[in-house]
């Protein structure tokens, strides 16, 4: 061999060293990412370095099977080896673990500040006891139609077909109460029936027991069988102070250039247990709910083990589901290219530094 290839294949070797480097560096830190309990670190770059060298060497057995030019002993044999190394070692663990490190840097910060947003509003709703819980509905027309009883009674259109304050309207009134109390067990949280115009036909008689019960009817819709109670109120206000605080980080450490993990660390946990009231709450939430546009922040919020959006985007698998769903910008197909354009040039000077010559 003359000095010029020696040369060449020194250079080769050389790029293909520091494209690998840049590769495996890469899938180092996807698996941080995905595997945070995977310790000790070492242990993932071992890891990371034999994907890679194993996923070059499946390259080079299919260069040097496909290669006339030299003799190879079992070329079939050879070439379907290189490509199973090649395809499991490449292209399903560094491709998509590298595609993931480089989309996860670039996409990190708005991800964090969107899980954010969304969580402080929907804390938001807990901490002023905003949203009434749906089986307020049933309740609300069980009284009113209590209520239309009172009226029909007292205008002559009841049971008794007479029209008046009379013993009739005093009996549906009862009943009315008897539904109230159920509601506010207070016994001075009650429609109080006139005994002293007793069988008068005043309007001003109906129109004061109506003004009553819709007194009666918002305490009821106030109560805290409807509302979320004030120990999720003061939970929610705090994780909101929390996160209001830890947004405004990110913001400075953003502009810096860098967000340290430690940092989304400490978001992720206040998310997290921001997530979890929500869950515990989730009768006092109006989610964001768009299923012809794929959004269903509820299924997010109230599933068995909530997962943040932080959480999902730290995972390599999860990242990859979300992208073939079409729930990421273009920007991945940036970070695949970018992903693909090193490898691809890494194993081009790895096979022409070792290829089998004559």
């Amino acid at each position: 061999m003359d000095t010029n290839e020696q040369l060449k294949r020194w250079g080769c070797v050389i790029l293909y060293l520091a494209l690998a480097g840049a590769s495996c560096y890469w899938t180092e830190q996807s698996l941080a990412l995905s595997l945070p309990k995977f310790r000790p670190e070492i242990l993932i770059w071992i890891l990371a370095i034999a994907f890679f060298i194993i996923a070059s060497y499946g390259t080079k057995l299919i260069v040097d099977a496909l290669n006339q030019d030299v003799y190879i002993d079992h070329r079939r044999r050879t070439f379907w080896i290189g490509i199973t190394l090649t395809t499991i070692f490449w292209l399903l663990l560094s491709m998509p673990t590298n595609t993931h490190t480089l989309f996860y840097n670039s996409n990190i910060e708005s991800t964090v500040q969107d899980d954010i947003s969304t969580t402080t509003k929907y804390l938001t709703q807990i901490k002023n006891k905003e949203i009434v819980d749906s089986t307020y509905d049933k309740t609300a027309t069980e009284l009113n139609q209590l209520w239309i009883a009172v009226m029909e009674e007292f205008g002559g259109r009841g049971t008794s077909m007479k029209n008046g304050n009379g013993d009739l309207t005093r009996q549906r009134i009862e009943e009315l109460n008897f539904r109230i109390e159920k509601e506010l067990p207070d016994p001075t949280k009650r429609v109080i029936y006139n005994s002293a115009a007793k069988n008068s036909k005043d309007e001003r008689l109906l129109d004061d027991y109506e003004r009553q019960y819709k007194d009666l009817l918002g305490e009821v819709k106030l109560s805290p069988r409807y509302r979320a109670s004030q120990e999720a109120s003061e939970k929610a206000n705090d994780y909101i102070k929390k996160l209001d605080v830890l947004n405004d980080t990110i913001a400075i450490l953003a502009q810096a250039g860098e967000i340290p993990e430690r940092v989304i660390n400490q978001v992720n946990q206040v998310v997290k247990n921001g997530y979890n009231l929500i869950k515990e709450n989730y009768n006092y939430v109006n989610f964001n709910v768009d299923t012809k546009n794929g959004i269903d922040d509820k299924a997010i919020y109230i599933q068995e083990n909530p997962q943040t959006k932080i959480e999902r985007q730290r995972s390599v698998y999860n990242t990859w589901i979300d992208f073939i769903q079409g729930k990421y910008p273009l920007s991945f197909l940036y970070a695949i290219f970018v992903a693909l354009l090193v490898d691809v040039a890494a194993f081009m000077f790895f096979d022409f530094a070792f290829k089998k010559r004559q």
